[in-house]
């Protein structure tokens, strides 16, 4: 885990060098959070992955690092491997990450609870989470808090619109404005966020969890499994199943 690093340092020291390349070669994650990123870039570990950093030191680090993708819409980056944040706070949502990576939605939600935080779920191995956005008009805030509460209902984009009163054209707008997504990728991300806290705490088959989810069927769920998670409800399963309570 690296804190942080001085972002004008190139020359790096030996000892250190060589123990944070030995860590990485045994198969170790290494986090780094703020400007500790720079250290990692330094000796090649961020070599054709996703930086971040402190947005103080953005420019500087896209300037030593051309070959390296940095994003600036992001708080923090997470493959399995290597994670970057871009800073205090981004480092304990990071944290939350890794947690969720290896022990599942219940012990992640459970730290983020006692953190007084919320857990970020999106994604497989790696996880992108948006800068925050420009607050919802209170119309659409109330429709989209009633279809996160019903997820399950099988809430369809034309039904938010006419329940915000607004176009189908004029809700894709604040969507992609709000939230960087279409109205029909939300919904369908809320709906495999109930499905995903299925598969882990319930002995249900996936046709029951699908119905149960808001999808029309199995097919439709393994669909969108396969398309936003890069996995099979079942081996979700298989990985992040809860065999005791959470503390």
């Amino acid at each position: 885990m690296i804190p942080s690093f001085p972002v004008d340092v190139e020359r790096i020291d030996p000892l250190l060098a060589s123990e944070v390349r030995r860590h990485y070669d045994r198969g170790g994650r290494t986090i780094s959070f703020c400007s500790g990123s720079f250290l990692l870039a330094t000796l090649g570990l961020l070599n054709q992955r996703t930086a971040i950093t402190h947005w103080r030191y953005a420019e500087q680090f896209k300037q030593r690092f051309p070959h390296i993708t940095y994003r600036d819409d992001s708080l923090y980056w997470y493959d399995g491997r290597i994670g970057c944040s871009a800073g205090s706070a981004a480092a304990i949502d990071l944290g939350i990450a890794v947690i969720r990576d290896d022990f599942g939605y219940e012990y992640a939600n459970a730290v983020a609870r006692r953190l007084v935080l919320p857990a970020h779920r999106d994604g497989g191995q790696s996880q992108f989470v948006q800068k925050p956005l420009a607050p919802v008009n209170a119309a659409l805030a109330k429709v989209l808090d009633r279809a996160v509460k019903h997820s399950g209902s099988g809430s369809t984009v034309e039904q938010i619109a006419a329940k915000a009163n607004m176009t189908r054209r004029t809700l894709d707008r604040h969507f992609i404005r709000h939230f960087n997504m279409t109205p029909h990728q939300w919904l369908c991300e809320r709906k495999l966020e109930v499905a995903r806290q299925l598969l882990e705490t319930t002995h249900l088959s996936v046709e029951q969890i699908a119905g149960r989810a808001g999808f029309d069927n199995a097919v439709t769920l393994r669909h969108n499994f396969n398309k936003y998670l890069s996995v099979s409800p079942t081996k979700y399963r298989q990985t992040f199943k809860s065999s005791q309570q959470p503390f």
